[in-house]
């Protein structure tokens, strides 16, 4: 769908709308930009949860369309914001198998507005009901923008293992990215991809170290779903039988 027939699509829908009760606003929005979504990526709109899916194979794309019912006002509020994930169920079965602390479902999640850098919260106001189909082309811009090429990348989960080993892949974090090249390709390619980004963000070297060694002589234990990419990185140097990484 180009920019311009997004435009009219929406700008053509504008008079379905009920203009006095949020959520009826809120929820037609969702609807709106599930067939957008459908037509540009093949996304199913579930209109029970205001959220779209996509299955590809063993990954599910899904964004949550959000609003807040307790600020939303008539003629005042329509409080929209959405939500951008990826996941595996097979690879959650991995980590629980092999008993990863910070084990989940996710390769990534978040606001949309994570999805990019420089990192923002994103929401909008839909109530204008002379703005609204502006503001929803601006909505699915971003969603073209930020999430739209994740779900490029990871529809190839091979490919993406092959990009991780030597780049990032914003907004993936080390615990996902562990999980996610163990579980889509082998252990090999899980300790190369560990070294590599140990290297890119030499800044955790030192404490990775100190990590390594604490873990390995039982005088600290690693503290589950904390924000500390070098113990993870010194777990996984353990316990997932990557050895030490060579700096």
């Amino acid at each position: 769908m180009t920019t311009a027939n997004l435009r009219e699509f929406f700008k053509n829908k504008v008079s379905d709308f009920d203009h006095e009760e949020p959520d009826k606003i809120f929820r037609h929005s969702c609807s709106l930009l599930g067939a957008a979504l459908k037509e540009k990526a093949n996304f199913k709109y579930i209109a029970k949860n205001t959220s779209c899916e996509k299955l590809d194979e063993e990954i599910t794309f899904r964004f949550t369309f959000q609003s807040k019912p307790k600020i939303n006002k008539k003629n005042e509020m329509v409080y929209f914001s959405p939500y951008f994930w990826i996941t595996s169920k097979g690879m959650n079965i991995w980590g629980e198998k092999h008993q990863v602390p910070w084990n989940s479902d996710q390769i990534i999640a978040g606001q949309l507005g994570s999805m990019s850098q420089p990192e923002t919260w994103l929401e909008w106001n839909l109530v204008d009901p002379s703005q609204r189909p502006f503001l929803l082309e601006n909505i699915f811009e971003h969603i073209e923008k930020k999430a739209l090429p994740l779900v490029q990348i990871f529809s190839n989960p091979k490919a993406a293992v092959e990009k991780l080993l030597y780049e990032d892949i914003f907004p993936m974090e080390i615990n996902n990215i562990i999980n996610f090249v163990h579980y889509f390709s082998d252990e090999n390619s899980a300790r190369v991809v560990a070294q590599n980004y140990l290297r890119r963000h030499s800044h955790l070297i030192r404490n990775y170290q100190e990590k390594l060694d604490n873990y390995s002589e039982g005088l600290e234990e690693f503290v589950p779903y904390s924000n500390d990419p070098a113990g993870m990185l010194a777990w996984s140097s353990l316990y997932l039988n990557l050895g030490t990484l060579s700096l």
